[in-house]
């Protein structure tokens, strides 16, 4: 995971554990979650909409096809907002490798 690069995945930048936990540090989301920002506005405008799930769309895109990775854990708590809006995957605890070529981001681009 360290070695993922996308502007809308949450950068790990060091790991370690002691016996019972592991601590990752990671990019900064001052914005937070998907879940409480929707929780306090109750609904987002269709051009905000359309732009958080054309980020999303991204990242999976990315994780898919460059890096053949399945996202199995998306939901409003896994998706953070950075300081300028734009929008991060986090939890990466259910991924699972893909081994097979896909065209998943050609079907995003159009």
């Amino acid at each position: 995971m360290i070695k993922i690069q996308h502007p809308n995945i949450v950068q790990i930048h060091y790991a370690f554990q002691n016996r019972q936990r592991l601590y990752l540090v990671v990019d900064f989301m001052s914005g937070g979650e998907l879940y409480h920002q929707l929780k306090g506005v109750g609904r987002f405008s269709e051009s905000q909409a359309r732009f958080i799930c054309a980020e999303i769309s991204l990242a999976l895109a990315y994780l898919h096809d460059e890096e053949d990775m399945a996202y199995r854990d998306l939901k409003p708590e896994n998706v953070m907002f950075d300081a300028e809006g734009h929008i991060r995957l986090i939890d990466f605890g259910k991924r699972k490798a893909c081994s097979r070529p896909t065209i998943f981001l050609e079907a995003v681009r159009h």
